[in-house]
């Protein structure tokens, strides 16, 4: 299978008079803008199946959008504000669709999971515990049915150590895992009070007092050996085993 770099048409324009986002037309479907999808070259095989993404900037609809080699639109679902990590996980044995949805400012979200079924059917819709909103950096199933998600909280804090304000703010990396089918957190881990500001790569603090320094912005979760779970950190350059 051939596979071609794709892109979305139109969005390079620097018009000062910008016409609408281009979208695919269905006659069966008005309703659904899918964005257009545009060969730029072919780079080479790719493994079989379809192609998963997630426009949601410079589109005239967001959404998850599968789609095949060719640019052409197997399964869209228009979301709002956007969505984002569209992929194929496992979930009670079956093959099946998630992605987050939710706003995304910054590199932070904040949003809900989506779970559904090869009929393209809602199985569930999850949710980070404690009234927290869950991020876009992290959702994945594991074989006990259970969901490990990301989480970014901002509280106050002394920031001096690291340069900034004794009144500032910071954002905690927070790591959960909720059950599926409850929405219970069976397991909660928090950056702050485990690794210290001072740890941080992140020199540069924001302009506004009211916005959190980011020190240590988790980025991913893996199941580990005897029941650790592998967090990776942008900020702090590191890998932890927790």
């Amino acid at each position: 299978m051939v596979a071609a770099a794709a892109v979305l048409a139109g969005c390079g324009s620097s018009s000062k008079h910008e016409a609408s986002p281009p979208y695919r037309h269905f006659h069966s479907r008005p309703d659904l803008k899918p964005a257009v999808l545009q060969g730029t070259r072919r780079v080479g095989a790719t493994a079989p199946g379809y192609l998963f993404l997630a426009p949601k900037k410079n589109v005239a609809q967001a959404g998850p959008l599968i789609a095949d080699d060719d640019g052409e639109v197997v399964w869209f679902h228009p979301v709002k504000p956007g969505a984002a990590d569209f992929r194929v996980q496992r979930y009670r044995g079956r093959p099946v669709l998630t992605w987050w949805q939710g706003v995304s400012t910054k590199g932070v979200g904040r949003g809900k999971y989506e779970i559904f079924d090869s009929s393209y059917r809602r199985v569930a819709e999850v949710h980070a515990g404690h009234g927290l909103a869950g991020d876009e950096h992290e959702f994945l199933i594991t074989p006990r049915g259970t969901a490990l998600v990301t989480v970014y909280q901002k509280v106050p804090q002394d920031l001096s150590a690291v340069g900034g304000p004794g009144n500032g703010f910071v954002l905690d990396g927070i790591v959960q895992e909720v059950d599926v089918a409850t929405g219970r957190v069976l397991f909660e881990w928090h950056s702050l009070g485990n690794v210290a500001l001072t740890e941080s790569y992140l020199t540069k603090m924001p302009k506004d007092a009211s916005t959190p320094y980011d020190y240590f912005h988790v980025n991913s979760i893996e199941p580990g050996p005897n029941d650790t779970l592998i967090v990776s950190a942008r900020h702090t350059h590191a890998v932890y085993e927790i």
